[in-house]
C-alpha cells in the first residue's frame, strides 16, 4: 500500500504508492479493518500485505475524526 504505520496509525505515505494515488487516505487516518476483517496491532502488516499480487485491490476501512470510513 505504501505507507509506514505508527502502531494502526498512517504516519507516512509513500509519495507515488497506491495509498498515496487513492486521495482517500491521509496522514492520522487509524486502520480499523482490512477486507472487511477488524485488525490488530499484530495482524495489520500481514492483512495489508495480502496476497502481494501487484496491483491487486484492498479495501481498508479507516477512523478519520468523526467516525469509520470505507476505501
Amino acid at each position: 500500500m505504501g505507507v509506514l504505520l505508527n502502531e494502526l496509525t498512517i504516519d507516512i505515505m509513500v509519495e507515488g504508492g497506491p495509498a498515496f494515488r487513492c486521495k482517500q487516505l491521509d496522514h492520522g487516518d487509524v486502520i480499523l479493518k482490512v477486507d472487511g476483517e477488524d485488525v490488530t496491532l499484530e495482524s495489520c502488516p500481514q492483512a495489508l500485505i495480502g496476497c502481494d499480487i501487484p496491483g491487486s485491490l484492498v479495501a481498508v476501512t479507516v477512523r478519520k475524526g468523526s467516525g469509520p470510513n470505507q476505501v
